[in-house]
């Protein structure tokens, strides 16, 4: 056997205030190991690892000998943390902390924070509007006129300033765009601001659109399946029997919203008839639409063509798009004589016809060759398509004052 001594070191743990002894273990270590006969002999190296020393890593001491040292807690605590703590085999694990981490012992600390108690009644309800707010000046060069950030909030303020029973501003909150939140009931509607300027400008107008934040909700689906024009929505077929044979048609559609009542939220539902360009290729609209129309005396009849077909949408035929595109006017020249630069799949620039264009890259065998094409160019892109190559557009409203005037002769 080899001579070892135990030293005591006492310690205090900060955390729990416990104190406790650590044991040292002093004395030259050396291995011993067991020959054929019994006896035992100090060895200094491992065979099986050369270079390492045994007698620098001695081997633990019995558990026996280590169950004299104890705890002397500071505190009262429960026998179970009165002990300690050993792991399985020769491991010695350290001394757990009471009530797992020392919860028993926390104490409450007051402090001092920027947070306050809200109080409110859970059973208020909060409604929210959408609010729209337009410009009634006309859009310069169809541009349409932008607002600065405060402006709307200053529309929001003046019209629930000059109808503070309807719109009490104790109630309400803005929060600068499109949202009202209210606690009352608002009156939902169309109601026009006038904003006075100072000296050297000139007043303003708007138009102040409130509705409830439901209706939003309620108007979802018709916008993706309809037609939708301001707060109306329309079909986007229509019944035969309400065509006005002018290449127009008379579509019935409906306007709905959510209005607040002593019973609850109620669906108010009003009808409309709105005149749309029927959905029909450019050439079937023409002869519907002008009378006497004939595609053999085009020149004839040129000035009504690009009267009733300019700012209409359209989509192409000859290619698998969902693309619109808007006439801007019909060309000078005939289907037959224009011609453009196209580049060839050799990479080459060549100039090439028109017709022979549609014929080589679709396939198209272009019928109407004496009659202009249409000019759809837009972003100093030039443009050609003929015009049997085009179908409107639907959803496109029809000018009222036109109606009379275009309807043909019974």
């Amino acid at each position: 056997m080899r001579d070892t001594a135990i030293g005591v070191i006492t310690t205090t743990d900060k955390a729990t205030g416990m104190q406790g002894l650590i044991m040292e273990r002093r004395g030259k270590p050396s291995r011993e190991s067991h020959g054929r006969d019994g006896s035992r002999s100090h060895t200094e190296t491992d065979a099986r690892h050369p270079g390492y020393d045994a007698s620098l890593y001695p081997d633990p001491e019995p558990i026996a000998e280590l169950q004299a040292v104890a705890v002397r807690p500071e505190f009262n605590l429960a026998p179970e943390f009165n002990q300690v703590s050993l792991g399985n085999g020769d491991k010695i694990c350290p001394i757990r902390r009471p009530d797992k981490g020392g919860s028993l012992l926390a104490r409450h600390v007051r402090l001092h924070v920027n947070h306050f108690r809200i109080t409110f009644n859970p059973e208020t309800i909060i409604r929210h509007y959408n609010i729209e707010i337009k410009p009634e000046a006309p859009a310069k060069h169809h541009h349409p006129v932008r607002l600065s950030k405060s402006t709307p909030g200053q529309i929001k303020e003046k019209l629930f300033s000059d109808n503070r029973t309807q719109f009490p501003l104790s109630m309400t909150t803005y929060d600068g765009e499109k949202n009202i939140f209210s606690v009352i009931a608002l009156p939902c509607g169309t109601y026009n601001v006038k904003m006075f300027s100072g000296e050297d400008s000139e007043d303003s107008s708007f138009q102040c659109t409130i509705e409830l934040g439901m209706d939003l909700v309620m108007k979802e689906n018709p916008k993706r399946h309809m037609i939708s024009v301001g707060q109306h929505f329309y079909p986007l077929e229509h019944q035969e029997t309400n065509d006005l044979k002018c290449g127009v048609a008379a579509f019935r559609g409906f306007q709905h919203s959510l209005k607040p009542t002593s019973q609850g939220l109620a669906l108010s539902l009003d009808c409309s008839a709105m005149a749309f360009r029927k959905r029909v290729p450019v050439i079937d609209f023409l002869k519907e639409n002008i009378h006497g129309f004939s595609m053999g005396q085009f020149a004839k009849f040129r000035r009504k063509v690009e009267q009733a077909l300019k700012g209409v949408k359209v989509t192409v035929t000859h290619r698998n798009t969902k693309q619109k595109y808007t006439i801007v006017r019909l060309t000078d020249e005939m289907t037959s004589s224009i011609s453009f630069n196209y580049e060839s799949s050799e990479g080459k620039m060549n100039k090439i016809n028109l017709v022979n264009y549609f014929l080589e890259k679709y396939k198209i065998e272009i019928k109407y060759r004496d009659i202009p094409c249409l000019d759809i160019s837009k972003n100093n892109k030039k443009q050609y398509v003929p015009m049997e190559l085009c179908v409107l557009v639907e959803g496109q409203r029809y000018p009222k004052e036109n109606l009379e005037s275009d309807a043909p002769p019974r």
